[in-house]
């Protein structure tokens, strides 16, 4: 019933409050497991680290700052409800969008809807590799829903140490596991004390999205690869 009267709505909130509703159910499927309130310092076999872009800057005292976000999780790729619900999902995007299932690039509306329903991990410590040389460990613990973020100091001295030919940081995630070859490994552009930045907004600036047509705005954000704006 309450499906029902979603649909009274204007498209673009209806939507959105069906996708959210199915996604918060289906970030319920996993039951707690013990080491979710364990204080790990190793980043477990599924689990997996995302690094968000960051910029660097110089304080009055002239060190450097070097703002640190991520997130850790477990994709639970192989559970059943999941999937379930994924096959939910498609069908209901059939109907709001009224496409054939043909037209439904499952590959793109998976790919985009997993960071939804995945496992966030809480209470994880984080260790990060600057250079392959300078370690640092993070102060803070992973909260409720797996963000970590941390303002690590460098003086101007290591900071010339981490930064590449490129102007930015290269770090990556210490995993404790020996013989571990997966990489989590994340950005910080540099920023100089004096110059120009340019802040722009993302969707039709930057990347094709279509804001002002509710549907197209849902395909191209679901179903379509990102296009560059011409």
């Amino acid at each position: 019933m309450k499906l029902l009267i979603c649909f009274k709505r204007p498209f673009l909130s209806n939507f959105l409050l069906i996708f959210s509703t199915f996604a918060l159910s289906a970030s319920t499927f996993a039951a707690p497991r013990i080491k979710d309130v364990l204080q790990l310092k190793v980043i477990g076999k599924n689990e997996h680290v995302v690094f968000f872009p960051t910029c660097a800057y110089q304080t009055l005292e002239k060190d450097w700052i070097v703002p640190i976000h991520g997130w850790i999780y477990n994709p639970e790729r192989r559970s059943k409800r999941r999937r379930a619900f994924l096959s939910l999902l498609t069908n209901v995007v059939d109907e709001v969008l009224d496409l054939d299932e043909s037209e439904i690039n499952k590959d793109i509306l998976y790919k985009r809807v997993n960071p939804f329903i995945v496992d966030n991990h809480r209470r994880r410590k984080i260790t990060l590799r600057f250079n392959d040389e300078i370690q640092r460990e993070l102060p803070k613990r992973s909260r409720k829903n797996g963000h970590f973020t941390a303002s690590l100091k460098f003086t101007p001295e290591e900071l010339e140490h981490i930064r590449n030919s490129e102007n930015t940081i290269s770090y990556q995630a210490v995993t404790g596991i020996k013989n571990d070859n997966r990489v989590f490994q994340g950005t910080t552009q540099v920023l100089e004390p004096t110059g120009f930045s340019v802040i722009s907004d993302v969707d039709d600036t930057i990347k094709l999205s279509y804001v002002l047509d509710k549907r197209k705005l849902v395909r191209h954000t679901f179903l379509h690869d990102f296009v560059a704006v011409p």
